[in-house]
């Protein structure tokens, strides 16, 4: 994966306050089978309408929600966190309200509690089906002066380029970069959203590495962030400092469906350099290493490896290198549009040592 020089932007010095605390350690079926499951006289057949299934199993609601902690202590112009924790572990959450009784003193969005002006204030979470309520104390004091927690030194990010899976494709963790410049501990919090800002995000409770594993088993596009909180207990000042680095846009896309070529398909797909077989060998043994394909009179030509989006390659022909593909027999599917109708198909290669 390329990585470049990654742009973060500095928030004011920032308690970490969450699940970790500030500075811990962080064959083709045979007709003839009467076990045959597409035989509709078989009563097997699952898709007989007579045939019982099981009722959808309901969600668990949620009992209780509690916040990691009942008290939070800032001053002016930080930022911390407050974590819901619900109860039973494996209910279902449809969503929080977060609410400030004094906004003017501290204001809270997705758990991210800012400072504004001296004075107490309280932070409720309510869950957004049954109501359930938890509450955290937030006191908002003046610094005083001295020496603060540096902010988070991030090298590398990914390459702020769509990432794009097929649908249930193994995806390539996420990593932040990042080093205290003062001695302090590092940790991080990894959010997800729908859009491609912070505000209404949702936090990853799981997520407090510097990688994180984007699922691929839903369709669409989500953006991750994460926030980086350098802690050093030997700071005069604030004690603690947290970077948001910019977001990365994961996109799933939905299996390929192979389209029937039609009457008027005259444009071939054009095999050079293979052995007839479309066998290639990592190391000679005879056969060529590498083939390409070709396919003319086609507009928005895109070749696919094994299926997978992410893997795309563009224009009217594509070079498959055995060096490229583990040894076994994978399938390149070519689309394409010809007088407005679209196209495809799928050409199996195998690779051998």
């Amino acid at each position: 994966m390329r990585v470049k020089k990654f742009i973060c932007f500095a928030l004011a010095a920032t308690l970490f306050i969450g699940g970790c605390t500030a500075g811990s350690d962080i064959v083709e079926p045979d007709p003839t089978d009467p076990t045959n499951p597409t035989d509709p006289t078989n009563p097997t057949n699952p898709t007989d309408p007579t045939t019982p299934t099981d009722p959808p199993k309901p969600s668990v609601p949620v009992s209780a929600v509690r916040l990691d902690r009942t008290n939070l202590s800032l001053m002016i112009g930080e930022q911390g966190f407050l974590t819901p924790i619900v109860s039973p572990a494996n209910a279902v959450i449809k969503g929080w309200i977060w609410d400030s009784s004094i906004p003017e003193v501290a204001t809270v969005s997705n758990g991210m509690v800012t400072a504004i002006a001296t004075g107490t204030t309280t932070i409720t979470v309510t869950t957004s089906d049954g109501g359930k309520k938890s509450s955290a104390t937030v006191t908002v004091n003046i610094n005083t002066g001295g020496i603060n927690a540096t902010t988070p030194n991030v090298t590398e990010w990914p390459d702020r380029t769509p990432i794009k899976y097929a649908q249930h494709a193994t995806a390539d963790p996420i990593k932040a970069v990042a080093h205290s410049t003062d001695g302090g501990t590092l940790t991080y919090r990894w959010y997800s959203n729908t859009v491609s800002i912070l505000e209404g995000a949702t936090l990853i409770p799981s997520a407090r590495s510097p990688s994180y594993t984007p699922s691929t088993g839903t369709v669409g596009t989500v953006f991750y962030f994460v926030l980086i909180t350098n802690t050093n207990r030997n700071a005069t000042g604030s004690k603690t400092a947290t970077l948001v680095c910019n977001c990365v846009e994961v996109i799933v896309t939905g299996l390929i469906p192979l389209i029937s070529i039609g009457v008027d398909f005259s444009g071939t797909i054009v095999i050079t350099g293979n052995d007839g077989q479309n066998v290639l060998s990592k190391s000679g043994n005879g056969r060529p290493g590498s083939l390409v394909l070709s396919a003319t009179g086609y507009n928005d030509v895109a070749w696919y490896i094994d299926g997978n989006t992410a893997a795309a390659a563009y224009g009217n022909s594509i070079t498959i290198d055995a060096a490229d593909y583990g040894i076994r027999t994978h399938s390149v599917t070519f689309t394409g549009v010809r007088n407005s109708v679209p196209y495809s198909q799928e050409v199996p290669f195998t690779v051998v040592r």
